[in-house]
């Protein structure tokens, strides 16, 4: 019976000795996996917009200036994401008639300015020195 209960101890104890080695692994493969996504949201993605260019399509919407606190807080990251190393001058919120909605940020990164276009979800749609307006 003794020798029963030892080897119990003995797995228990290496079980736990193992655990935390497996948490870690797991704790670096959903940060990879993280990093990935948010990398992913960094790479333009083309949109459907039915033929029309982004310019037209802004000019028949609503614009409005808004503060980074309004900005969902996937758009918030890309944004911030896009202006490392430079300032995020301002942030403009496009409502297109078909009530999608986009933000576009102007950034000053070392006197060039930088446009980014995200959606709600983060997602980058366009970015460079002139994307829209």
């Amino acid at each position: 019976m003794l020798r029963k209960s030892g080897a119990l101890v003995v797995f228990g104890l290496a079980l736990g000795l193992c655990a935390p080695s497996v948490f870690a692994q797991e704790q670096q493969q959903h940060a990879g996996q993280q990093q990935q996504q948010h990398q992913d949201k960094m790479t333009p993605k083309p949109l459907d917009l039915g033929g029309r260019s982004m310019e037209e399509l802004f000019k028949e919407g609503q614009e409005v200036d808004v503060p980074l606190a309004s900005v969902p807080g996937l758009a918030q990251q890309t944004l911030q994401q896009w202006s490392k190393g430079g300032k995020l001058e301002k942030i403009e919120k496009h409502t297109l008639k078909d009530g999608r909605v986009f933000y576009q940020g102007h950034i000053d990164k070392a006197g060039q300015m930088l446009e980014v276009i995200v959606t709600p979800e983060g997602q980058t749609v366009r970015a460079g020195e002139e994307t829209a307006d």
